[in-house]
């Protein structure tokens, strides 16, 4: 199957082209990604929901089976006064596809995008029942638990590069 990446004007060195396994993982356009964000984390509500305010500055990764998308994440850069710190956002897994290995390689394939940008930081907001995936995947628990309004229980969470 030939596969071709497209990387939206955004660069790729061979390292991160490497960790794109089975030649599934393409960097996508936000609009790619909605169906997805919308079934999996915003089920009950409008898709307009699914936009996030970061999406026109978040390099959107998604694998894709054939033609299907099956799993997306988000990372974008964290406001000016948080050097090197990334934000991941919408990280989902079709429900057909959990526990199959794509939110893994989705996660392998930003640690190495970002240490190309010297990121020293990723953090992101984890659903309660993601927590134990995203500790297996290097990530640490650094808030108590709390609520997002109409989505649900979740907690902060980090991982650190060393460059």
């Amino acid at each position: 199957m030939d596969v071709f990446y497209e990387f939206l004007g955004k660069t790729a060195s061979a390292k991160v082209v490497e960790s794109m396994r089975n030649d599934q993982i393409i960097l996508v356009k936000t609009e790619e990604i909605l169906p997805l964000r919308s079934e999996v984390l915003r089920p009950d509500l409008p898709i307009e929901s699914c936009f996030f305010s970061e999406d026109a500055r978040s390099t959107h990764f998604a694998i894709k089976v054939k033609t299907e998308v099956v799993a997306i994440v988000s990372v974008f850069p964290a406001p000016e006064g948080q050097k090197a710190t990334w934000q991941l956002r919408g990280m989902a897994v079709a429900p057909k596809k959990q526990r199959a290995g794509f939110g893994k390689q989705l996660i392998e394939a930003i640690d190495n995008y970002l240490y190309e940008k010297k990121a020293q930081r990723i953090w992101c907001n984890a659903r309660s029942e993601a927590v134990a995936f995203y500790q297996k995947n290097g990530y640490s628990i650094i808030s108590d638990e709390f609520i997002i309004e109409g989505v649900g229980p979740h907690f902060k969470m980090e991982k650190k590069y060393e460059l």
